[in-house]
């Protein structure tokens, strides 16, 4: 059920990118990034549901290493793109604290991994103060021009 809820999670993020006033190409590239972190949760869903060996190797070892890996850290950066170019007011401080977590708990992922210890799976937990951000910034109205 993670899985599931990941997936839909993931999937609904990448169309909610477009509700947000950053250039076109930034959007896409957060919409490609929640479209593809979505499409591997599902995938590893749909792989414990059905035993086949190669389903779950190819779910698991194949797009659950690498791309698992470095995807968010797209997402992340999107995030990071609508703090600088559409977040305004007290959501902007938020935010400046949500994204700062994010990209250390990312970065020191990162250093664990290249440093040869295996990083915790509850360091993920702390992108989740994005995600009451992104609720917070799209209860905003839009500014007029």
């Amino acid at each position: 059920m993670i899985h599931f809820f990941l997936a839909a999670g993931s999937l609904l993020l990448a169309f909610a990118v477009f509700n947000f006033k950053l250039p076109r190409w930034m959007n896409w590239i957060g919409c490609v990034a929640g479209l593809a972190v979505g499409s591997i949760f599902l995938l590893q869903a749909v792989a414990l549901l059905i035993p086949n060996e190669s389903l779950n190797y190819f779910a698991y070892e194949v797009l659950g290493q690498w791309p698992e890996g470095w995807l968010p850290d797209v997402v992340i950066l999107w995030f990071v793109g609508m703090l600088v170019l559409d977040s305004q007011g007290r959501t902007r401080i938020l935010g400046i604290v949500a994204t700062s977590i994010a990209v250390c708990s990312e970065l020191y992922s990162h250093i664990l991994r290249f440093g040869g210890a295996s990083d915790t799976g509850s360091l993920k937990l702390l992108v989740l103060p994005l995600f009451v951000w992104l609720l917070f910034e799209s209860t905003k109205k839009p500014h007029p021009q």
